[in-house]
């Protein structure tokens, strides 16, 4: 494995989990909860574009 990584320049798998592609960043889960209100269960159940009409909504209409 060193060898392959030192030679070829390929990074071996570091065994980090990969990132599901509708994950909602910390930053707007912290933002639905704190500033907006919502209880993480139902952020947790909120796709990605739930949570970004939900936080324009907030944005625009501040509730």
């Amino acid at each position: 494995m060193f060898w392959h990584c030192a030679d070829e320049g390929v990074k071996p798998d570091r065994g980090q989990p990969e990132m599901p592609a509708q994950a909602l960043p910390a930053e707007f889960v912290y933002l639905l909860t704190n500033r907006v209100g919502i209880d993480e269960s139902v952020v947790a159940a909120m796709t990605r574009d739930e949570a970004v009409a939900r936080l324009n909504r907030y944005w625009i209409e501040g509730s």
